[in-house]
């Protein structure tokens, strides 16, 4: 799992390479790597994942680079600040959004404690030998 704040790293500094690319393509296909990491259900989906994640880093650090240059006088500081406000915000009412999901808080298959032992009056077992 450390590979995706990594791959975020390094997204942030190769962001000024994505200067002259068009930012929706570029969180466009970040997107549809995420979407496609969800339905490969494997290992190597962590991998896109955090190419996904890369790609996003790089273009908040352009566009939060831009947003630095347009904006002028004493309020920058606040207006900045907002901004990331309704970050933190889009964030964690994705979060809600997904946690309340009905199968998420009882068990989704692929989210199941796959591997651990269950209790032998599960497994038909006696008890411990």
């Amino acid at each position: 799992m450390l590979g995706i704040p990594l791959a975020g790293a390094a997204g942030a500094a190769v962001a000024g390479r994505l200067t002259r690319m068009r930012h929706d393509v570029v969180l466009g296909g970040a997107a549809v790597l995420l979407a496609a990491a969800a339905v490969l259900h494997v290992a190597a989906g962590i991998a896109v994942v955090a190419v996904s994640y890369a790609l996003y880093r790089a273009v908040l650090v352009v566009v939060d680079a831009r947003c630095q240059e347009r904006i002028t006088g004493t309020a920058r500081a606040t207006v900045n600040l907002g901004g990331r406000r309704g970050e933190e915000l889009a964030c964690f009412l994705v979060y809600g959004a997904v946690g309340t999901r009905p199968g998420v808080r009882r068990g989704h298959p692929h989210w199941t404690d796959r591997g651990r032992a269950q209790p032998a009056a599960m497994t038909g077992g006696g008890g411990v030998s």
